[in-house]
């Protein structure tokens, strides 16, 4: 949504917590000692870090000014979002996770506020030195009014894999999403990115990357459960406009039965018509949806950390009802850790 879910695993959990490992297999988290660049820290932590382990709990906060879903965006409005959520990761590589989003603009009317809770538990582990492999399930519960893009959905199985080096991290996200619609999403990612010590205050860092990622999901997923929503909320004089406004080739036909049936009859009968005559428009399309040019800034400082991240959104194909225009929008959080 999250951001997307995708880009709140791939960008704050993986930076963070490995941020997490590499300092609190040595030093406790923020503490003067925190130099991960230093012979005698390298030195100490190849030594220690296999019998070493630890436990975090991350705590987060942050505010978008759109809604990315799978690389898409509600056309009618603009869509902020804010997200309280909570991170722990074990010594063992479990982890788990409980994100909010309060989405404006999301119910049927495209002007009230709904909610998404995503509750998701996972399993880190490093093969090989600087790959790092999370497999996951998680829950979504939506609000009743919920009309966003991920609403029908309410499970999700992700697989990522990355590599993480100094200066390059590269990363492939498969997930699967099921509820009353399925999808297969893939995201690719790469980045370069840089690390900064002492900016500003002693124990602070700062990291900069420069990102593209390109997504693939199915641009029809949503376009049946959005045109039967959309027609169970219209009057009969609504559903004239909007046949005559979307589909227009039907106005004719529309007139000719708009006495003959009852409005729900109607309703039904224009709905299957419209499945029937374009199924183009609802028959699953798996093709590459965005491309995404992302520059997160982060900045910590003993336990907190702040985060301002700007998203520029290219859409790679059209849309029945995603945004198809190129999207800027912008990130921003605060979070603060716990290392034991």
């Amino acid at each position: 949504m999250i951001y997307s879910f995708k880009t709140y695993v791939n960008i704050r959990l993986i930076f963070l917590i490995t941020c997490l490992i590499t300092a609190s297999s040595h030093v406790t988290f923020g503490s003067d000692q925190f130099n991960p660049d230093s012979s005698d820290f390298k030195k100490t932590n190849n030594e220690e870090k296999k019998n070493k382990a630890f436990n975090a709990l991350l705590l987060s906060f942050d505010y978008s000014t759109n809604t990315n879903t799978f690389g898409s965006f509600t056309q009618e409005v603009k869509q902020p979002n804010y997200s309280p959520s909570l991170l722990f990761f074990s010594k063992t590589g479990l982890t788990f996770s409980a994100i909010s989003f309060f989405i404006e603009n999301s119910d049927s009317t495209f002007t009230k506020t709904t909610s998404e809770h995503d509750l998701m538990l996972g399993y880190n582990f490093a093969p090989a030195e600087k790959i790092s492999i999370f497999p996951s399930y998680g829950h979504i519960f939506n609000s009743k009014n919920s009309n966003s893009l991920k609403s029908v959905f309410h499970d999700f199985l992700m697989l990522d894999i990355s590599y993480n080096s100094k200066y390059y991290y590269g990363g492939v996200s498969a997930n699967y999403f099921f509820g009353d619609k399925n999808m297969f999403y893939q995201s690719f990612q790469n980045a370069l990115q840089f690390n900064f010590e002492n900016v500003l205050f002693k124990n602070s860092a700062l990291m900069l990357q420069l990102e593209a990622d390109l997504n693939i999901s199915d641009k029809n997923y949503y376009n049946e459960f959005y045109l039967q929503e959309t027609i169970s909320s219209l009057t009969r004089e609504g559903l004239l406009d909007y046949v005559s406004y979307r589909f227009p080739r039907f106005s004719n036909w529309l007139i000719s039965h708009i006495d003959e049936l009852d409005l729900d009859q109607l309703k039904q009968t224009f709905f299957e018509k419209t499945l029937e005559d374009n199924p183009e428009l609802y028959e699953s399309r798996y093709t590459f949806t965005s491309l995404d040019l992302v520059l997160p800034v982060y900045y910590m400082i003993g336990n907190i950390s702040f985060n301002v991240t700007l998203y520029a959104v290219f859409p790679l194909n059209t849309s029945y009802i995603f945004e198809e225009s190129t999207q800027l929008y912008l990130n921003a959080g605060i979070s603060y850790s716990f290392g034991f």
